[in-house]
């Protein structure tokens, strides 16, 4: 299998391929805005005890988009932090083979 012709097919394809990753940006925030008005309601409304864990996912759940931007800025961390230790670990000085 040729993986090069996939990838120059986006690439010829940038401006379609953005619009795409919006649209479904765009889906999973009405998505997550939807699904939050019933899961808060569900457990506000039936007066069950909740556990710290179960108050705090609750209240997260309070917030608009707050699992999307959750994820958002945990991969955001992730890339810097693995970035940043893979150039102290795997990075070497110009003259290291010499």
């Amino acid at each position: 299998m040729n993986f090069a012709e996939p990838i120059q097919y986006l690439r010829d394809n940038l401006k379609t391929v953005k619009k795409v990753m919006w649209l479904l940006i765009a889906v999973s925030l009405l998505f997550d805005v939807y699904v939050k008005v019933f899961a808060s309601h569900h457990a506000v409304h039936h007066g069950e005890h909740l556990s710290l864990a179960e108050t705090i996912f609750i209240w997260a759940e309070t917030i608009p988009c707050f699992w999307s931007a959750f994820g958002l800025v945990g991969c955001f961390l992730l890339i810097r932090i693995m970035k940043g230790l893979s150039h102290k670990v795997l990075m070497r000085k110009e003259d290291y083979y010499e």
